[in-house]
């Protein structure tokens, strides 16, 4: 990807508000969830850490932990962002 599409691309998201931010930032892991050896891969390394846990609790971690890494980088991005006023 070229350096100015990419400057594009960080400027229009910066640009938004941050409850869209987030809002994109949580489709983009439901998107994520369902490329099928993500989602595999996830879960087998979660049935090694929590043995007894059932497939719907193992799955609701790596939804959690998938969402909160997703929506890292817009927090930094916000956090950067010059306060008016």
């Amino acid at each position: 990807m070229s350096r100015l599409i990419f400057g594009w691309l960080t400027m229009a998201i910066a640009s938004l508000p941050p409850w869209l931010g987030y809002a994109l930032a949580d489709l983009a892991t439901g998107l994520h969830w369902c490329i099928p050896n993500r989602r595999h891969a996830a879960l087998a390394n979660l049935a090694v850490i929590l043995p007894r846990a059932s497939r719907r609790d193992r799955a609701q971690v790596a939804r959690r932990i998938d969402a909160d890494r997703t929506r890292e980088p817009a927090r930094q991005l916000h956090a950067r962002r010059p306060r008016a006023g």
